[in-house]
């Protein structure tokens, strides 16, 4: 369980890690211009895609 603990917790970091690098990469002068859309189009698409919008099945 502990093993299985670290991995998911090292797998939700990632991410943390990776966007500011590709952020950097895209457009080293304003970089948190990628880091905000990538996030404010997250928080939009989570929402649709639970409620089946995308034309997926609903999470419950």
């Amino acid at each position: 369980m502990v093993a299985l603990r670290g991995a998911t917790a090292l797998g939700s970091s990632s991410h943390s890690a990776a966007l500011p690098v590709c952020s950097a990469g895209l457009d080293a002068s304003h970089p948190a211009v990628f880091g905000s859309a990538f996030w404010c189009l997250w928080a939009l698409g989570t929402p649709a895609h639970r409620s089946g919008a995308d034309g997926g099945r609903p999470v419950p």
